[in-house]
């Protein structure tokens, strides 16, 4: 079966996005704090999403919105 989509591993959440509107989404995404979470939540907001990013603790939730 061949594959028929414009994305490979080396992808990243920017390029599966691009020339997406999200305005008016909500997106939750789980750990949000660091790597993959983190990066898809940058990736949906820069999108126009509202994205609700959850994490395991209230200082690692600070810490990441400050940075």
């Amino acid at each position: 079966m061949a594959n028929t989509s414009p994305f490979n591993h080396r992808s990243s959440a920017d390029d599966v996005l691009r020339n997406q509107n999200l305005s008016g989404q909500i997106i939750i995404v789980t750990g949000a704090n660091t790597g993959i979470g983190f990066e898809t939540a940058r990736s949906l907001a820069a999108a126009g999403a509202t994205v609700i990013a959850t994490c395991r603790s209230a200082e690692t939730a600070a810490a990441t919105q400050k940075g």
